[in-house]
């Protein structure tokens, strides 16, 4: 049994169980309105246009949508920050620790098969599908792009607390440590992302409050910032690949499969290619995709712009609602940034903008 055929229906499993304890009667809040639509769209979409399917990637994609509701919708926005900050800080220093204890010999990952190629894993930690061990901190996820997905939203859900100095001063180390990972991962768009927030944060900070002062310093902290960035292992490791032009360098494959899927979206805008059909990995494979690892592309590639402008629609609104006091279409274009790398759209990180609420929405369980 692969990964993710135990662990999304677990996912779903405790989302439901969670949902019962907590509430036996739902008032269905503006988040139903994600549901249905989305979910009849890909119902109707997957069934009756593209049968066919290489994996069943459609009952997953139902799973997570109707288990993240689950979940999220009994939490409010404060309370689930707090638990996804405490989750992912363990995560993050368990992924550090058994990454070092690999990187000092201490414990070798095992060559395991995965879909016709190898992976070196060592407690469920990933080091890499490469001909050797990676140095790059990929924790549970399948890459360390994926990995840093995870990470970097930490810092997203928190930006209205940094910007208003409301951080808890035992919060700082996990902060820390999140940040740690992040830097582990050596991802481009990872330390993209960081600078992303923090140009956004030094604007808002600084907004009213110009003087040459600070503007010089913000000019100094941003040429720094770009020159590291620059000359890290990540930028400067990929540069080489592609100077060298190797076929398998990051690079290269990102490029291929961003080609690939604007090519199937002009062939077919409205209706797309279908969920992971047949036809769909045929002819992205045939125009030289390897990953699929653009998200955005992909979704509209599989389910065609009009859904992409639901899914945005819905997004921008989650957004607005969460983020009241802050530009809802820059943090929209942020999370938009982050599934351009990685194929996050339909898992529940990011869901979670779809469905909290600042309060929580549903009725609480009467005591009897």
């Amino acid at each position: 049994m692969s990964f993710g055929r135990f662990f999304i229906p677990l996912f779903f499993l405790l989302s439901f169980l969670l949902h019962l304890r907590k509430y036996h009667r739902i008032r269905l809040f503006k988040g139903a309105r994600y549901i249905f639509i989305g979910l009849s769209y890909m119902i109707i979409h997957y069934y009756l246009i593209y049968p066919n399917h290489v994996k069943n990637t459609f009952l997953p994609s139902v799973i997570m949508l109707f288990g993240a509701y689950l979940y999220l919708s009994c939490y409010s926005m404060p309370r689930f920050k707090r638990l996804y900050l405490n989750t992912v800080y363990v995560m993050a220093i368990v992924s550090i620790i058994i990454w070092g204890l690999v990187m000092l010999n201490v414990f070798t990952p095992a060559l395991q098969s995965y879909e016709g190629s190898g992976v070196y894993m060592f407690l469920f930690h990933n080091f890499g599908p490469s001909a050797e061990i990676s140095r790059r901190l990929s924790g549970i996820y399948w890459e360390p792009g994926a990995y840093q997905v995870i990470l970097n939203m930490t810092f997203l859900f928190y930006i209205d607390n940094f910007v208003n100095k409301q951080i808890d001063r035992s919060d700082w180390k996990k902060f820390g440590g999140i940040l740690l990972a992040v830097l582990l991962t050596i991802s481009t768009v990872a330390y993209l992302f960081l600078a992303l927030l923090v140009a956004y944060w030094s604007l808002i900070k600084l907004k009213g409050k110009f003087s040459l002062t600070r503007l010089l310093a913000v000019g100094i902290v941003s040429v720094v910032a770009v020159i590291g960035i620059y000359n890290s292992t990540a930028v400067q490791g990929k540069m080489q690949e592609r100077e060298q032009g190797y076929e398998s360098s990051s690079y290269t494959i990102r490029a291929n499969d961003n080609l690939a899927l604007l090519m199937m979206i002009s062939e077919k805008p409205m209706m797309g290619w279908g969920r992971d059909s047949q036809e769909y990995v045929k002819v992205g494979e045939q125009l030289g995709s390897i990953s699929f690892s653009n998200g955005i592309l992909s979704m509209i590639a599989c389910l065609g712009i009009p859904f992409f402008f639901i899914w945005l629609f819905f997004l921008y609104g989650g957004v607005k609602r969460l983020y009241p006091c802050r530009n809802a279409i820059v943090l929209t274009l942020f999370i938009i940034f982050q599934n351009s790398f990685e194929d996050f759209w339909w898992l529940p990180v990011t869901y979670s903008f779809f469905f909290l609420t600042q309060n929580c929405q549903l009725f609480t369980r009467e005591k009897t």
